[in-house]
């Protein structure tokens, strides 16, 4: 099973994730005008997204590597480098999901690790 470390940087990652993608949902579009609530939120689910390079499990330290990888070099005029970029966005997705099934499955066998929203 994962350790201590591990299931506490899943579970603080998983709370930031859902903040986030709700944050993006609720309020869609680029703006100018961030809301100091919104940067609250992001600020959160950027320090727990660097804190999946300190898991201890090899499966998870993979997982996180293909959940957050480095910006590659694309050009997105092209249908290469459109191909590219789409598959690299599809391989973090499944990451992502992956990694958050994981936290669910911590979450279901040790309750009391449940992190809720505040």
């Amino acid at each position: 099973m994962y350790s201590q470390n591990d299931k506490a940087i899943l579970m603080r990652w998983q709370v930031a994730k859902v903040h986030s993608d709700w944050r993006v949902l609720a309020h869609p579009g680029m703006r100018d005008d961030v809301p100091p609530e919104d940067k609250v939120i992001q600020a959160e689910y950027y320090a727990a997204r660097d804190a999946l390079k300190h898991f201890e499990d090899s499966k998870l330290v993979a997982l996180a590597e293909q959940a957050h990888p480095p910006v590659p070099d694309v050009n997105l005029n092209t249908t290469e480098g459109y191909r590219r970029w789409c598959q690299l966005q599809q391989n973090i997705m499944e990451a992502e999901l992956k990694l958050l099934a994981i936290s669910r499955e911590i979450e279901d066998a040790f309750p009391h690790l449940k992190m809720r929203a505040q």
